[in-house]
């Protein structure tokens, strides 16, 4: 004979947490990730789960809540991806009708990190400190012709370019934007013939870039910079 409480077997019950169990393991590890695109989509998935178990129970308040946050979830993810398709980032060479919105936008990053955002002489005149000593600087222009990052270098020796001011706005990382501008940089160094390329980290505060660099190929070759074969 089973025992049972409502008319619903307590082994029902026992099993039925499990899945209670799988999806809050779901949620917990979707928080634990740094890119909120794998976020919503791990979180999804508890979601999904969380909605089954709400009607095996049943528990239809938490089945309805799960399926609002899917919905949400959904609308984010299809926006993003169709946004990603059609490729509505652009890098474009520095001009300087877009000066106060980078600036701007460095300033935002710099806050979001817990600096004091003090502003860099060379983002004042861009083509003094780049393009008149015959280095570069870009930008990363949304659909909305707003500045959502930047990246420049300068000559360091004939072989070797030194990358600076790579920033992303501070509510698009993990989006590939600080990845694009850095290929873009990448790429044009190669065309007109560096081997290297090397960047300072900075202090701690940036702690992002210690993690961003490595995983495009740079290595540490002295305290605080890193170099990259090109």
């Amino acid at each position: 004979m089973t025992l049972s409480l409502l008319g619903i077997s307590f082994i029902d019950i026992l099993k039925n947490e499990w899945l209670g169990l799988i999806a809050s393991a779901f949620i917990l590890i979707s928080f634990l990730t740094s890119n909120q695109i794998k976020t919503r989509i791990i979180n999804s998935v508890g979601c999904v789960v969380f909605i089954v178990y709400g009607f095996l129970l049943p528990a239809y308040s938490t089945a309805f809540m799960n399926s609002a946050m899917l919905v949400v979830h959904a609308v984010f993810l299809t926006k993003y991806f169709i946004n990603k398709r059609k490729g509505n980032i652009k890098i474009i060479e520095f001009e300087d009708k877009y000066r106060d919105d980078m600036i701007f936008m460095v300033l935002e990053a710099k806050n979001a990190l817990g600096r004091v955002p003090r502003l860099n002489d060379d983002l004042l005149d861009i083509s003094k400190h780049y393009f008149l000593c015959g280095d570069k600087f870009w930008l990363a222009i949304d659909d909305n012709d707003r500045v959502i990052g930047c990246i420049g270098y300068n000559k360091y020796d004939n072989d070797t370019a030194k990358l600076h001011r790579l920033y992303v706005k501070y509510n698009l990382k993990r989006q590939g934007i600080g990845t694009a501008l850095l290929n873009t940089a990448e790429q044009y160094l190669k065309s007109v013939n560096f081997k290297y390329s090397v960047v300072h980290l900075g202090g701690k505060e940036y702690f992002e870039s210690k993690q961003f660099y490595p995983k495009h190929g740079y290595a540490e070759y002295a305290d605080g910079f890193m170099r990259k074969e090109l």
